[in-house]
């Protein structure tokens, strides 16, 4: 009897290891890419995360890993706000609070103290909620580490070609073939440079290589212009300490740009030698310096900046560097004769109570365009600053925390500075509407931009604006609470109102308590607006919103819906048919309580209808599951 054929012995599987932070490191790039608001002055624009260690910490303290720096409102994000950690276990990023003031949200989902939430490709994360006036938007991107594009290599490029006869750096080859850290010494070589800028290499184009001296010429373009542009000015310094060939690109490259932007690698050392070996060519001399975001910048820095590039330096930007007091002010000031911008946004600490360094900087008479948002400006600066300043143009005095400026310290600016086209009050709730009044009477012609958010005014302020404004540009009348219908007929049917129509192309009228009926004044007037925000309009239905729509429906890049609990999808869908072919981000949202008309499938369809061209974003926080709009299925099929 013939034997029946044994089973094939099963091989056993090895158990799978825990992925490790260095197995994870190798394979994978993990990033924060910054998606709103882009405008604002928020950095870092993208967060990587970092290869060595498990666990990194954001928030705006002198302990956090990462500095951010949220342009618009420095104080927003708190010193240790959230803190993201590597789970080997399942290898992914998780993201914590840490007791945040304005909270962090993932997902539209606010994070509770105890919450460790798994991140995965494309994910958003928030900083304060979405739902109101402020935040921070980044977006998890998880890449294989190989498609990730860089304009300098960490793998080793391949040995050069014996056919070649340039010059490319004594240290452009190594044996091996693992990636190391970018060095000095480790940046490409001339060959993978030449093919990564479109030109042949040495190996591939006898005749490219057989012409001579224009040979070098050109190569030393390429460095210059292709290569070393995506260089701050410290790096290109330490790229020209690899050899003679890269000095001479340094030298070149240094010499186009008259910027000098600061990040926080940089040391005392290394400034001094940037700032001297600029200033000795005096062919192009330094006019900007940019420290914008830099936590590390102290007063004995700001103090080598005056001595060294002080006497040609017009645009200074220090904004978010929280150690800045008034000795480093002082240097600004009394060396910096021709400076026309300065921008200490977030800056605390540089007024001092006194502000004594105003009235040397002022009295330079060449103030253009001064910052000092969330720097404690009141009266006592703005009477300095105006008296001495006539060819100011651009003034933020914008503020959180305390009272900031009044009528009186508006008084004192509109006396002086007649010629102002970009003005910031935003938060100062003892500005009124006489104080608007004056400013508008005073500047109005020349005015283009006008930030009134929180300010404590009412229609007789819009009035006023409709009268004497014919450029206006840009209003934001963010939670100015007493602003009715009647201030928004005010605004449109004002003398200058068939030109604010014309002219007007971003406005701001969320958390309003106006109606269908100010958006039909609005609707009459024909605007050509470009982003439009009524959040927290709760009083705006659809009608009203379909009306005006269609006035502008050719222009809108940009509209802002979150919060209007009584939109409904159909009228959602409606917009779409109207402009979606010219409408690039959409903004919905509501509390739990205000969105009973909304699930997450209506969303998911409104994003189908809108096509890949409109980015709609939603901060919802979702009920239990309900049955779908059913109106919304009919209107799409129809459309």
């Amino acid at each position: 009897m013939e034997s029946l054929p044994l089973p094939a012995a099963q091989e056993v599987q090895p158990a799978m290891s825990r992925p490790s932070l260095k197995d994870v490191s190798r394979t994978m790039e993990y990033y924060l890419e910054l998606r709103r608001p882009l405008n604002l002055g928020v950095v870092p624009q993208r967060i990587t995360l970092p290869t060595k260690n498990n666990s990194v910490v954001i928030g705006r303290g002198s302990k956090a890993d990462v500095f951010l720096y949220a342009g618009e409102h420095p104080s927003f994000v708190s010193r240790e706000h959230a803190k993201l950690e590597l789970d080997e276990t399942i290898g992914k990023w998780r993201i914590s609070d840490l007791e945040s003031v304005n909270g962090m949200f993932y997902n539209s989902v606010k994070l509770t103290r105890d919450d460790r939430v798994a991140l995965n490709n494309g994910d958003r994360v928030y900083f304060g909620n979405p739902q109101h006036s402020f935040f921070v938007e980044y977006e998890f991107i998880a890449m294989p580490r190989a498609v990730s594009v860089s304009p300098f290599s960490t793998c080793e490029p391949p040995a050069p070609s014996s056919s070649s006869s340039l010059d490319y750096g004594s240290d452009s080859s190594c044996s091996s073939s693992e990636s190391k850290p970018l060095t000095p010494a480790r940046m490409w070589s001339g060959d993978m440079a030449a093919r990564s800028c479109g030109r042949p290499s040495a190996s591939s184009s006898s005749a490219f290589m057989a012409s001579g001296p224009s040979v070098e010429m050109v190569h030393a373009d390429i460095w210059v212009n292709r290569v070393f542009r995506f260089l701050d000015v410290r790096e290109v310094h330490i790229a020209g300490l690899v050899s003679r060939a890269w000095k001479e690109y340094s030298d070149k490259s240094m010499g186009t740009t008259d910027l000098i932007r600061w990040r926080h690698p940089w040391s005392v050392d290394v400034l001094v030698q940037v700032l001297t070996k600029r200033s000795e060519m005096s062919s192009l001399p330094i006019r900007t310096i940019i420290t914008e975001g830099c936590y590390k910048v102290r007063d004995d820095h700001v103090e080598i900046i005056a001595r060294l590039a002080g006497p040609t330096l017009v645009h200074a930007d220090f904004s978010g560097t929280p150690a800045l007091t008034p000795r480093g002010m002082r240097a600004i000031a009394t060396s910096c004769p021709m400076l026309k911008t300065l921008i200490v946004r977030g800056c605390k600490r540089v007024g001092g109570g006194t502000w004594e360094w105003m009235d040397t900087l002022a009295s330079q008479g060449m103030l253009e365009y001064i910052d000092l948002h969330c720097a404690g400006a009141n009266d006592v600066v703005v009477s300095k600053l105006a008296s001495k300043c006539p060819k100011l143009r651009r003034v933020d005095l914008g503020v959180m925390c305390t009272e900031g400026v009044t009528n009186v310290g508006l008084l004192e600016l509109t006396e002086h500075c007649s010629l102002l086209e970009h003005v910031d009050l935003r938060g100062c709730k003892r500005i009124g509407d006489d104080g608007v009044a004056l400013l508008v009477q005073k500047c109005g012609p020349h005015l283009k931009t006008l930030v009134l958010h929180s300010c404590d005014i009412g229609d007789d302020a819009l009035r006023a604006i409709g009268q004497s404004c014919p450029r206006l540009e840009v209003l934001d009348l963010h939670r100015c609470t007493r602003i009715t219908d009647a201030g928004i007929e005010g605004l449109v049917n004002g003398e200058a109102g068939a030109s604010i129509a014309r002219t007007l192309r971003q406005l701001d009228l969320s958390n309003l308590n106006i109606t269908d009926a100010g958006l039909e004044h609005l609707t009459r007037s024909k605007p050509a607006l470009t982003v439009l925000d009524l959040r927290s309009c709760k009083w705006i239905t659809g009608r009203g919103l379909g009306s005006f729509i269609r006035s502008c429906a050719s222009t809108l890049l940009k509209l802002d819906l979150n919060g209007c609990n009584r939109i409904q999808p159909i009228d959602v869908l409606m917009i779409a048919k109207l402009c979606r072919s010219v409408l690039q981000e959409l903004e919905i949202g509501a509390r739990e309580e205000e969105c009973a008309s909304w699930t997450k499938g209506d969303v998911d369809r409104l994003r189908t209808v809108f096509g890949p061209q409109t980015r709609v974003h939603d901060a919802f926080d979702y009920p239990t599951p309900r049955r779908s709009f059913g109106g919304l299925h009919s209107m799409r099929a129809s459309s």
